[in-house]
């Protein structure tokens, strides 16, 4: 077994060498002609080379957003949107609609009903924010 596997060994170096003789002898024009060498090293598709990353957002666009956010909701009035058809309605992806619904939040723009895929975002009026109890401490200096 040790001799077939030797032979294929030896089989193998002579090819290797062989094709690296013909490359060395040949002139580089040649093995372009021929196609055996690209002449431009090929770029890695557009596919590949992405990183499935979002381009970074400047803050004016994701206020952009959030105005469409308001509005949308606005329109939907009392009984608010889901994430899923608040996608649907203005026609962007899950993953650009993320942040600008925290911003919302978080500047409390909108408000929110429910929990995971079950969340119903509504727009936040004047009434609503005026209508808040006052804090606890607030109540026992006035009872004092």
């Amino acid at each position: 077994m040790s001799n077939l596997s030797s032979q294929f060994e030896s089989l193998a170096q002579q090819f290797v060498d062989g094709i690296f003789k013909v490359v060395r002898d040949s002139s580089v024009s040649l093995l372009v002609e021929d196609g055996i060498v690209m002449s431009k090293p090929l770029k890695a598709s557009k596919k590949a080379a992405s990183t499935g990353r979002m381009a970074k957002r400047s803050d004016a666009d994701i206020q952009k957003v959030v105005t469409k956010i308001v509005s949308t909701l606005t329109k939907a009035g009392a009984t608010g949107m889901r994430t899923e058809f608040l996608r649907a309605k203005l026609g962007v992806d899950k993953n650009v609609l993320a942040r600008p619904l925290a911003v919302a939040l978080k500047s409390k723009l909108i408000s929110t009903k429910g929990a995971k895929r079950a969340t119903t975002f509504f727009v936040r009026t004047v009434s609503s924010a005026a209508k808040k109890k006052p804090a606890k401490k607030a109540l026992k200096k006035s009872a004092k």
